[in-house]
């Protein structure tokens, strides 16, 4: 049995950048193998671009780590979605049908 989780893009930050909730959702990636996070496909977009602001409050410290910070969540992506722990949803196609349209 699955547990279906979805994160918004503020907890999905956490995962890469320490702050409070963190250590929740560390636990749900890693230590909670019935969890699977599903994302919406726009979220990659925003997650970027979290990481982007970020860098621009000085929150990360320098471009090199923000953009190991975007290469680590997008491979997670890429590993996770292959091994069914992060599933993409794609909100414009699959909305649409759920809905019967």
């Amino acid at each position: 049995m699955s547990i279906d989780c979805l994160l918004d893009t503020n907890a999905i930050i956490k995962r890469y950048h320490t702050e409070a909730g963190t250590e929740i959702i560390d636990y749900i990636f890693d230590k909670s193998p019935a969890a699977v996070i599903n994302l919406l496909n726009i979220q990659v977009a925003e997650t970027i671009k979290t990481f982007y602001n970020l860098r621009n409050q000085n929150k990360i410290q320098n471009d090199d780590i923000r953009d190991t910070l975007v290469d680590t969540f997008l491979k997670d992506i890429y590993t996770a979605n292959s091994n069914g722990k992060i599933i993409l949803y794609d909100f414009a196609n699959e909305h649409l049908k759920d809905m019967d349209v």
